[in-house]
């Protein structure tokens, strides 16, 4: 299991007993919450607590779970890093595998919204642009 973002440790917390998984990689970018959070959790063997930031990662190695959860808010402007991160981490996800981000549909839904704003506004300023009753 690769896991980008500690946060508090409950996805940690949730999988490190789980006899089908064998190895946990998480990617923290932050060390003082690494020291925070790793140094109170009861973490097992299984764990792996890698300080990086999860853009700066060569991808690499092969695993079953990859999941993305770095993001402190939910906004459209994640869509755009969940696609590059999926992109690049789709090569070592095991056949058979499962990638996700915390809140991908979500983050989705608001990019489309988004560009949906975008044209409706680029339609009305040409409207507003062309309009000889304006000029």
């Amino acid at each position: 299991v690769l896991v980008a973002g500690l946060g508090l440790g409950i996805i940690l917390m949730a999988i490190q007993d789980k006899k089908d998984v064998r190895e946990i990689v998480i990617y923290e970018k932050y060390p003082e919450l690494i020291k925070l959070v790793a140094e109170k959790l009861p973490l097992n063997k299984k764990v792996k607590i890698i300080e990086g930031d999860i853009f700066d990662i060569k991808p690499e190695g092969k695993f079953d779970t990859i999941y993305f959860d770095i993001w402190n808010h939910i906004s459209a402007d994640n869509w755009t890093d969940m696609k590059k991160l999926h992109r690049a981490w789709r090569k070592c996800l095991s056949p058979g595998g499962w990638m996700d981000s915390w809140r991908r549909s979500y983050c989705q839904e608001l990019a489309a919204e988004d560009r949906k704003e975008e044209r409706e506004n680029e339609r009305w300023t040409r409207a507003f642009n062309h309009n000889p009753l304006l000029s």
